[in-house]
């Protein structure tokens, strides 16, 4: 997966990259991982809001 990530376009590997965890979700339906499994996503959405997070602007009397 990380190979691809570099090699595909940004389109085509968020598509691939979408397929994939279809995937990964359908076949643990009906696993005891499922909880730990939304416990990453969780996890994964709260890092990407941090990453995504907008920069703190320095007010100009401040600078």
């Amino acid at each position: 997966m990380v190979i691809l990530t570099l090699l595909l376009a940004p389109r085509v590997n968020r598509i691939v990259s979408f397929l994939y965890l279809i995937t990964i979700l359908v076949s643990c339906i009906g696993e005891t991982w499922v909880y730990y499994l939304l416990v990453e996503v969780v996890l994964l959405v709260i890092a990407r809001a941090a990453w995504r997070w907008p920069s703190p602007t320095v007010a100009p009397s401040l600078s």
